[in-house]
């Protein structure tokens, strides 16, 4: 499954969810007012953005930003954001994600 829900995430997923999901999963299991979400995995991310070629433009972005400049780095993330937005995800994770929804 590509899908990951924040109750079922242990600390050995860190690498499979990402920093990010591993934290809101610990905030979830500890009963903090935080719903209970899902996230897609790192490796099926690593895949879209190799399947469709991002990762090689996502770095020549990279190449241009100037970290010291703000300016720069938002660049960079608008970028970014926008390419990934240009794709659509594989069918049978898009379906995983409305199922989880409903």
């Amino acid at each position: 499954m590509d899908l990951v829900w924040l109750k079922d995430i242990v600390k050995g997923d860190i690498d499979r969810v990402g920093s990010k999901a591993y934290y809101l999963s610990q905030l979830y299991q500890a009963k903090l007012p935080v719903p209970n979400g899902f996230v897609i995995t790192s490796d099926i991310f690593k895949s879209f953005l190799q399947i469709n070629g991002i990762n090689k433009q996502i770095d020549a972005i990279f190449d241009k930003v100037e970290e010291a400049y703000e300016d720069d780095v938002k660049y960079g993330i608008d970028a970014i954001q926008n390419l990934i937005l240009k794709y659509n995800l594989p069918t049978h994770l898009e379906s995983e994600i409305i199922e989880a929804y409903n």
